[in-house]
């Protein structure tokens, strides 16, 4: 999967989950370098499992929509999280909860976020 495609899902799926990076250009490409690192961190496993994920997802897409997963509707990106929820194949279901929680800590790491959650920063003595 090329990382355009895997920026595509990804963001696809944050946007769903995090409604703040909808439509703001600047906090969806902070969110994408902040969910790479912490993506490149992974072992070569978890990089390829994820990567594995994202085609199954689009793959569902495509079959439940006949539109790829960075097309869809917000309406339909629901019902898509929906089905994928309740996938009767738990991996699938285990891997997008690792996902959404791969994005959560991503987009809650930026420092933009912080006041959100009236975090001040890391506390560092110097």
């Amino acid at each position: 999967m090329s990382t355009e495609k895997m920026q595509e899902g990804i963001v696809a799926i944050a946007k769903l989950i995090i409604p703040d990076l909808e439509n703001n250009v600047t906090k969806e490409t902070a969110f994408w370098n902040s969910f790479v690192l912490f993506f490149e961190s992974l072992d070569a496993e978890s990089k390829g499992k994820i990567k594995l994920l994202l085609k199954v997802i689009n793959l569902i897409c495509i079959f439940s929509f006949l539109k790829p997963l960075g097309n869809l509707k917000l309406v339909q990106m629901e019902k898509l999280i929906f089905k994928i929820e309740n996938f009767p194949v738990k991996l699938i279901v285990g891997g997008f909860t690792g996902i959404r929680s791969l994005v959560m800590i991503s987009y809650y790491s930026m420092p933009q976020t912080w006041p959100l959650i009236n975090y001040s920063g890391p506390l560092l003595k110097s």
